[in-house]
């Protein structure tokens, strides 16, 4: 809750939604921490299906485009 302190409400249903926010948060935080899920490696991707940028490409623009 410190994290609302400084901020200022002007109506209560945004107080209401700032603190369900605060508390899904705070749940996700101690789901992961109780099934130790925060030393769970995280899966690699695989290098095959990521696609880098080529090296050397055609001047698609031109030379006059920026001036």
């Amino acid at each position: 809750m410190m994290r609302l302190r400084k901020q200022t409400f002007f109506t209560l249903a945004a107080l209401n939604q700032a603190i369900r926010f605060l508390l899904d948060d705070l749940n996700r935080r101690a789901f992961i921490l109780s099934k130790s899920l925060d030393k769970v490696p995280l899966q690699e991707t695989e290098t095959d299906t990521q696609t880098s940028l080529p090296l050397e490409h055609d001047n698609v623009r031109g030379a006059d485009y920026y001036h």
